[in-house]
């Protein structure tokens, strides 16, 4: 038999609010609203309406070497690349996205090519840029499915050192 009250638990402390409504619900349990004053569990999400968000496209030297400063200044930095191929072996970057915070992110396009694409960053200036910060090992970095991104970064003269997370190995555990 489902240990319900376990679920219910579960569920609040890993910030599941619409499962354990749903289970309250189906028990005949009042959905408990927080006591006046309290914090909500540590493991709650951020509810996504309550975030600023901005966002950049990094377009100019400036704008470049502003984010360059806030990735060093960083305790955790998120990095993902764009490509042009689902093949990671032969895979070339077309734009690097960049966060430190909740909410706030820049996009670096690389090697986009549409009708009135602005214009971009030289890739190879970029990349240099940033080698630094990403060869770093003390410089934490978050990524989704970094295995990927470490052979295509890898195709452009870089070996990534750092990562602290990833994303879709700690979604699948």
């Amino acid at each position: 038999p489902v240990n319900r009250e376990g679920l219910i638990d579960f569920y609040g402390r890993f910030g599941f609010k619409s499962w354990k409504k749903d289970l309250e619900a189906s028990m005949g349990t009042p959905v408990a609203a927080a006591a006046e004053g309290e914090d909500p569990p540590a493991a709650a999400p951020v509810p996504a309406s309550t975030i600023d968000r901005h966002y950049e496209t990094v377009l100019t030297p400036e704008a470049l070497q502003r984010w360059l400063a806030r990735i060093h200044a960083a305790s955790l930095t998120a990095i993902d690349t764009e490509t042009d191929s689902l093949d990671g072996m032969t895979a070339r970057i077309v734009g690097i996205s960049l966060s430190v915070t909740v909410g706030e992110a820049a996009y670096i396009p690389l090697a986009h090519s549409y009708a009135d694409a602005p214009d971009q960053l030289p890739i190879a200036e970029v990349l240099a840029a940033l080698k630094p910060w990403l060869e770093d090992e003390k410089a934490p970095k978050l990524g989704q499915n970094i295995k990927y991104d470490t052979h295509v970064f890898a195709n452009a003269g870089i070996v990534v050192r750092g990562y602290a997370h990833d994303t879709m190995l700690e979604s699948y555990v």
